[in-house]
């Protein structure tokens, strides 16, 4: 498996200095603790410092600040997104967008009309506001980034507009936010923000006001396809990806094999179905997926099919993740380049995506055999002889 960027050792250099460096300063705070009275009185205020230090070097400058009122007071794009419940979908905010600062009404004053830099205008397109809300964004904030999803995002990001790939449907974006105009029939304007008196509307135009349109053609969060191609290059799916002829609703790129050798399966390759009775003496009805429960570590869906297709879900690929089908566990397969994916027969499944990462496990028990080794000498300190 190809592991994330930031696992690589020229770019951990700096993290690992870091690390030694806390991990020195702690050591020897601990060990000045157990040896002096003076040094344990002060141990707690050191503990403070070495986290304060460790934090201000690994975020400084990282993070914007905004007021606790400020944060939690909502916005009229944020208000319209939650206005739909026919979730779970994502949004994205087009490039140009970020960049540039939004036309709209000042909190304070409705009738004043001004160009606005963050947090405010961060707010209208809903950038680090989303979180408390439960508004899924196709990007984030992270500051260790999966690299394949990264080169997804590229692809997406390096087009020359929302339309000129179908990478919007696989990602499950239903709202589109844009400072420029999307002039395609595959994306409907449903929402401009105000900006003001009509007056000074009028006098910008369209051209700095922020408009959230509606992706026509997105797929829900979960789908099933009957159709896959097996790629092994990453050149192969770039260039497959970028294209506007990918259809992620009805084909699937895979890197091996969804049904392995198993001739007892209906198998399908590439963009060419293979015909047999059982599939002509069917009556065709609509696939069933439904989303159980969403959480963070975990997602519970509701399948009926009528025939062997595979489940894609629009979530990373990772590892750490496990998928059980009727409580039994599958394969994950690596799909469209950085999503999931899994084979399932026909008919009805409860299928549950878990993450159960043994590093987690590791560093539980490393944590835990720590605080049994401070504990154990912190006894053997309190029980030794006093020195005369």
């Amino acid at each position: 498996m190809k592991l994330p960027e930031y696992n690589d050792v020229s770019i951990n250099l700096f993290n690992t200095k870091r690390l030694l460096v806390i991990f020195m300063m702690s050591v020897l705070s601990l060990y000045g603790g157990f040896r002096s009275v003076k040094a344990r009185k002060a141990l707690p205020y050191l503990i403070v410092f070495i986290l304060t230090i460790d934090l201000f070097f690994a975020h400084s400058g990282y993070y914007y600040a905004a007021k606790a009122e400020e944060y939690h007071q909502s916005s009229e794009s944020i208000d319209f997104i939650l206005k739909d419940k026919d979730g779970p979908f994502r949004i994205f905010v087009t490039p140009k967008t970020k960049k540039g600062d939004v036309l709209v009404s000042s909190t304070k004053n409705k009738t004043q009309n001004k160009s606005v830099p963050p947090p405010y205008s961060g707010k209208e397109i809903i950038q680090g506001y989303n979180l408390e809300r439960r508004i899924f964004d196709i990007d984030g904030m992270e500051v260790m980034r999966l690299s394949d999803y990264e080169k997804v995002s590229a692809f997406l990001t390096t087009a020359p507009g929302p339309a000129a790939t179908n990478l919007l449907a696989l990602l499950n974006v239903k709202y589109v936010l844009s400072i420029p105009e999307i002039k395609s029939k595959e994306f409907k304007l449903v929402k401009v923000i105000q900006a003001g008196s009509d007056k000074n509307r009028k006098k910008y135009g369209m051209d700095k006001l922020l408009k959230i349109y509606q992706n026509l053609n997105y797929l829900p969060m979960a789908f099933l396809v009957e159709r896959y191609k097996v790629l092994a290059k990453e050149e192969e799916y770039k260039k497959i990806m970028q294209s506007k002829k990918f259809r992620p609703g009805e084909e699937v790129l895979l890197y091996e094999e969804p049904w392995g050798n198993d001739s007892s399966e209906l198998r399908v390759r590439s963009s060419e179905l293979v015909k047999t009775k059982t599939i002509k003496e069917q009556k065709k009805r609509e696939d069933e997926v439904s989303i159980v429960d969403y959480r963070n570590n975990s997602v519970r869906l509701s399948v009926n099919t009528d025939r062997p297709k595979i489940l894609v879900l629009s979530e990373t690929y990772y590892t750490g993740w496990k998928v059980f089908v009727d409580g039994q566990e599958k394969k994950i397969l690596k799909a469209n380049f950085a999503f999931r994916a899994v084979p399932l027969s026909a008919g009805k499944h409860k299928v549950e995506f878990i993450y159960d990462p043994w590093t987690f496990k590791i560093g539980l028990y490393i944590t835990l055999a720590t605080i049994i080794s401070l504990i154990t000498l912190g006894i053997l300190n309190s029980v030794r002889t006093p020195r005369l």
